[in-house]
């Protein structure tokens, strides 16, 4: 079963009953969530920021966009057997902030297979 976001309704219930003077493991004990996410209710409640859920799931390709995904494709037509981890450091030492796992993925988006970059790429 995936998570989704309380309800809406639900928080603002929350919310009332804590502005209503209800301690937050009572409140939490009576629509069924943990303390904790109560807390968290009552304190975007206090602080103004709303009682509306943030977004939910991964983001989408930090960092290897634009200028970064050109440096690699420009790498790896130069000298093609790069390992992962040598294609990272050398991008780190040209100024741009990568992990060679964020590479990793990149390259795998692109379609590449460790057959193209190189052996070791995984070590």
């Amino acid at each position: 079963m995936m998570a989704r976001p309380l309800s809406l309704d639900l928080r603002q219930r929350v919310a009332d009953a804590s502005a209503r003077g209800m301690t937050v493991r009572a409140a939490a004990l009576r629509f069924g969530i943990s303390a904790a996410t109560a807390v968290r209710i009552g304190q975007r409640e206090r602080s103004g920021r709303g009682l509306a859920p943030a977004k939910m799931g991964a983001m989408s390709n930090p960092c290897c966009g634009g200028a970064a995904a050109d440096e690699v494709h420009r790498r790896l037509a130069a000298k093609p057997d790069w390992t992962v981890r040598a294609l990272a450091a050398d991008l780190k030492a040209a100024g741009i902030d990568v992990s060679h796992d964020t590479v990793w993925r990149f390259l795998r988006r692109e379609g590449k297979t460790r057959r193209i970059f190189g052996a070791g790429c995984c070590a």
